[in-house]
């Protein structure tokens, strides 16, 4: 495998120094809301795909003055990013109702991960500099990035085009909570080559006041130069982290908590780092050619369990690929992508010593878009993965036999868009079915091995072992969007049944495989377009079954709990000459919950959570705008005597996940300068 990887690797470099224009540059005539480069192999008008797409522009992330994904995505996508507490905190990410390792994070088409971790990207942990464009992904996207990605796709964009008429600026806040923001935006222009440089630092204190406040440093640099038809562009990342976690413990009990359940100095330390490389051009005048090449890096340092200092995690992963495409005629083209990734994982092992993963894959997938009349267009995705796991362990006495896996996924889709519309203009119904896969992370599976094999293990039964199997599913996802009047309806349904799964089992305490877990959800969402205001609601269903148990334990497994039954969100956007401001309101309601313990408490949490904030912007003039915000405005202040003594167990806005303060409110003022 290793050889085949450098082979290709080499072939990339090869064509990257031959001919060669661009196929996914975003550009500024060509980056809007409609147009989507995720989706599908090729760009597509979000009109004529299948899949289920949404849009978050720039002006979305300033909207929000989000400084991580996770923040963002608690306001554009309510109860789908559950957070355990204040900024930087550990936070799932639930899109579609689906798992937390379900979902793929990508950078530039470069996928963000961390494989010391357990599967799923925090993305609390994931700055927003330099990002100008978010598209995300709620279906089923294993024929577009492969494994882990049966819950869809977040990908991150910034801006790799020339920045003609942009201009610079630098952003300060200030608020209560010691909140603290300043963001600075750099770019410059040559003949032909562009540069750019984003800063973002930020302080915050937690909930509950601890030693040291929420602190984040994070920047980025992106560079660009066209030759010709061959355009080369470069974007490096770095972002640190220092996040309090003083919630030593969090158990279900009638009686206050100890003192000794909070730690106002614990805090984990974070650093990351990604580089990405593309080539793009186009081969013969007619097949378009985009080579990249990236990597990723990701340094941990957790405090250690029941004891001082931390234990440190190192994670890399290296990537390459490439992307043609071909159009045969003005309705058929054909898209192929090659993808290889080499990664590396190293944990701590107990009581000393270091554990480590390394996993290496291949990916070769063909897609064909067939427009086979005005009306209708169909699509067809074919993807063979092949991955294989080795691990290396500090403990003596067994070993951990490699793990190979071959998958072969498949799509297909049609899109409808009717001359004559049922309802309203611009009316369009889709569908999109097939299958997905997955692959247990490096350090699942490592866990589970060491779990059972390793005779100083509390879990140690190597007559129990079983390896921890592939994943396989299959979906189906429709929907209808039509335009009437002001007004824009969305309505989509989603279905993903899990026939072979990875899960946590929370009474085990350990990796097990599963099968039959049925994920399903509504949504509709109705936007109003007035001459000086917005209006976006909508209200969303979901629920996930583990169809192997008897009905009315199905909801309340450790592979089923953590989804809120039902979502509702509004937001509004209002101007008045140089004056604008915005609300947004989100509430999501019961779910089932894990209240710890040891084999775990599973119950019903049936308080509401609710989140609001409030902005409004004044242009003083064209190049100063200030800003007052509101941020979880709903969100009581809660002491650490309050937390000791359950004063806000079981209210309502209290807490996203049981135990777990939610944020305090946030005013604060800020002053936008662009020069």
């Amino acid at each position: 495998m290793g050889k085949t990887i450098f082979f290709y690797l080499s072939l990339n470099l090869f064509l990257w120094s031959q001919e060669p224009n661009s196929i996914e540059r975003m550009d500024k005539k060509e980056a809007s809301a409609v147009v989507s480069v995720t989706a599908e192999f090729d760009r597509v008008d979000l009109r004529k795909t299948p899949n289920h797409v949404r849009v978050l522009t720039q002006e979305d992330i300033e909207r929000y003055a989000a400084k991580t994904l996770g923040e963002l995505l608690s306001y554009a996508l309510p109860g789908q990013v559950l957070s355990a507490g204040g900024p930087g905190s550990a936070a799932t990410l639930r899109i579609g109702g689906s798992r937390p390792e379900d979902v793929a994070v990508l950078l530039n088409g470069i996928r963000i991960n961390d494989a010391a971790g357990l599967g799923s990207v925090n993305p609390n942990s994931v700055s927003l500099v330099g990002i100008k464009r978010i598209e995300i992904i709620d279906s089923n996207a294993s024929t577009i990035v492969g494994s882990g990605a049966m819950g869809g796709v977040i990908a991150l964009y910034t801006d790799q085009s020339s920045p003609e008429n942009e201009k610079k600026s630098i952003d300060l806040a200030l608020g209560n909570q010691a909140y603290q923001n300043l963001r600075t935006s750099m770019n410059s222009r040559w003949n032909g080559g562009w540069l750019r440089a984003s800063v973002d630092a930020n302080r915050e204190a937690q909930p509950i006041s601890t030693i040291e406040n929420y602190r984040s440093f994070g920047s980025q640099l992106g560079l660009g130069q066209v030759i010709g038809k061959h355009n080369f562009s470069l974007d490096y990342r770095n972002f640190y982290q220092g996040v309090p976690i003083p919630f030593a413990s969090v158990q279900l009990d009638s009686s206050p908590r100890l003192n000794s359940a909070f730690n106002a100095s614990r805090e984990f330390l974070l650093r990351n780092e990604q580089l990405g490389l593309r080539y793009e051009t186009v081969l013969f005048n007619t097949i378009p050619l985009s080579i990249y090449y990236g990597s990723s890096s990701q340094s941990r340092f957790e405090p250690k369990f029941g004891g001082s200092g931390y234990d440190p995690y190192q994670s890399r992963r290296t990537e390459g690929g490439l992307k043609a495409s071909w159009q045969q005629s003005t309705d058929l083209s054909f898209a192929y992508r090659l993808q290889i990734f080499q990664e590396r994982a190293e944990t701590p092992a107990y009581p000393s010593g270091v554990d480590y993963g390394s996993g290496s894959h291949m990916s070769s997938a063909v897609e064909s878009h067939w427009q086979t009349s005005p009306t209708i267009r169909l699509l067809a995705t074919l993807r063979e993965d092949r991955d294989k796991q080795s691990f290396t362990t500090a403990s003596s006495g067994f070993t951990i036999d490699p793990v190979s896996v071959r998958a072969r996924t498949w799509r297909l889709g049609v899109t409808y868009l009717p001359i004559e519309s049922l309802m309203g203009t611009d009316e369009k119904w889709f569908i999109s079915f097939g299958t997905g896969f997955g692959l247990a992370p490096l350090t699942s599976n490592l866990y589970h091995a060491k779990n059972r094999l390793n005779p100083a293990s509390f879990g140690y039964n190597p007559n129990r072992y079983k390896k921890l199997d592939g994943e396989e599913g299959t979906f189906i996802h429709a929907g209808y969007e039509t335009r009437w009047d002001r007004y824009d309806i969305q309505v989509k349904l989603s279905r993903m049944l899990h026939r072979n799964l990875i899960y946590f089992d929370l009474n085990s305490f350990d990796y097990a495989n599963g099968k039959n877990l049925r994920i399903q959800s509504a949504e509709i969402i109705l936007t109003y377009r007035g001459d000086s205001w917005n209006m976006r609601g909508s209200y969303r269903n979901q629920e996930a079954r583990d169809l192997d148990v008897i009905e009315s334990q199905q909801l309340i497994t450790s592979t089923s709990i953590r989804r809120p039954f039902n979502i509702i969100s509004f937001g509004l956007d209002k101007k008045w000459k140089q004056v604008r401001a915005n609300l947004q309101w989100n509430y999501f309601g019961s779910h089932y919950d894990n209240f710890g313990g040891f084999p775990a408490r599973l119950g019903a949490y049936r308080q509401p959570f609710q989140d609001l904030g409030i902005g409004i912007f004044w242009s003083y003039s064209s190049s100063l705008e200030i800003s007052l915000r509101g941020q979880h405005i709903l969100q009581p202040k809660v002491t650490l005597q309050d937390w000791l003594l359950r004063k806000y167990d079981f209210r309502n806005n209290a807490q996203q996940l049981y135990g777990f303060p939610a944020q305090s409110p946030i005013i604060s003022i800020g002053v936008r300068y662009l020069f």
